[in-house]
């Protein structure tokens, strides 16, 4: 299985509505960095999300989470990590996505229990109002236009069209796509969470390798009932009782680093998605450079593994060949916008750093008046 499109009408935050297309609309002249699908579909490998500060990053990668979660992962509305405060009453969301040489649209709309409270803890008031998935065939799609289109003709089910009967065994926060997508569940890797979190769980060795590229000073991490017992090359021996404690001797690059190529290599093995907010945080930039790589390395990523990341940094945007796979997050009238660098730029021989950082895009970097009048109230705290 395979995303293709994530669309969003009717939500909050993102008042003009959210889109993110995962296929290549540039011209593909080199398959590394792609994924054939079709003569006309090529999916890409490595996607990123870029803004300023407060600019709707993490969220984006929230509304992309929330879908994959719904239609890869099976997860009803209780148990998907819904972007609360977000989604809302009439929220519509369209998911294209690839089966088995299949196309299917799931065109969904997500309800708000009347009278009802949110409380991330216990309540649960969302449902599925209405639902109707599309299917047509691959070989239907001429030119990359026809990938979006769908047609009263190619709808196959609708949640108001179900019998009584199957009504009553579906609960209104579980998705009727689950009777497309039951048997596809390609491996999702997120990291939408507190540094701790990245440690490594259950019984497992840190591969060698991998630890030497993030810290040469130790020998060996072995994790055994999640004690974590770490040697280092002079003979010092840690045990620790638990995961969290073990972060007291290793660095958060280390512990981030190892976690992400040990989850990294089972995102290649199924074919998965590996979603990371922040990617430059606690790593240094030739080191992310190197995780890219491994995504565009087709020997390695044999599978069309997609990896989904924000970043802060444009620096890190400079070894990306596409310009189709980068997506800008701004605020416009303080409100969030997701727009693709591609629409903005078509050259491709200029810096994509220069590009973000010389806001030619506008709302890519700080406002200069805002950095000079903190200069200002700087200085003169110091007088």
């Amino acid at each position: 299985m395979k995303v293709l499109r994530i669309e969003y009408e009717n939500i909050n935050v993102f008042d003009k509505g959210f889109c993110f297309d995962m296929t290549a609309s540039d011209r593909v002249v080199d398959d590394n960095q792609v994924q054939k699908i079709s003569n006309c579909i090529y999916l890409q490998k490595v996607i990123s999300l870029i803004g300023i500060n407060a600019s709707g990053k993490t969220t984006a990668l929230r509304l992309i989470k929330f879908v994959m979660d719904i239609v890869a992962r099976h997860k009803n509305l209780e148990q998907a990590n819904i972007p609360f405060g977000i989604i809302k009453d009439d929220t519509v969301i369209k998911v294209d996505f690839v089966i088995s040489g299949k196309i299917f649209r799931l065109h969904t709309i997500i309800g708000l229990k009347k009278d009802s409270y949110i409380d991330i803890e216990q309540n649960y008031p969302y449902f599925f109002k209405e639902e109707i998935i599309y299917e047509k065939p691959i070989t239907s799609v001429k030119k990359k236009a026809d990938i979006t289109k769908f047609d009263d003709d190619m709808i196959i089910m609708k949640r108001s069209g179900l019998t009584e009967q199957a009504k009553a065994l579906l609960p209104d926060n579980q998705s009727i796509v689950l009777s497309i997508t039951r048997y596809a569940s390609p491996y999702i890797y997120n990291s939408i969470h507190p540094i701790s979190n990245y440690l490594i769980k259950g019984d497992d060795t840190v591969n060698e390798n991998i630890l030497k590229l993030y810290d040469e000073n130790i020998s060996s991490i072995t994790v055994k009932d999640n004690n974590v017992r770490i040697v280092f090359k002079n003979g010092q021996d840690y045990i620790y009782d638990n995961l969290i404690d073990a972060s007291q001797v290793l660095s958060s690059g280390t512990i981030k680093g190892m976690h992400i190529l040990n989850q990294a290599a089972e995102v290649f093995k199924k074919g998965g998605y590996m979603i990371i907010d922040e990617i430059e945080n606690h790593m240094n930039k030739k080191l992310v450079h190197m995780i890219i790589d491994l995504f565009n390395d087709c020997e390695i990523n044999q599978n069309g593994a997609c990896l989904i990341f924000t970043t802060h940094y444009p620096e890190i945007l400079d070894v990306m060949e596409r310009k189709d796979n980068i997506f800008i997050l701004r605020r416009v009238n303080s409100t969030p916008e997701i727009i693709k660098y591609s629409d903005y730029v078509k050259r491709n021989d200029i810096k994509k750093s220069d590009i973000i950082l010389s806001n030619y895009i506008d709302g890519t970097a700080p406002n200069y008046e805002n950095i000079q009048k903190v200069r200002k109230y700087i200085c003169q705290r110091e007088d």
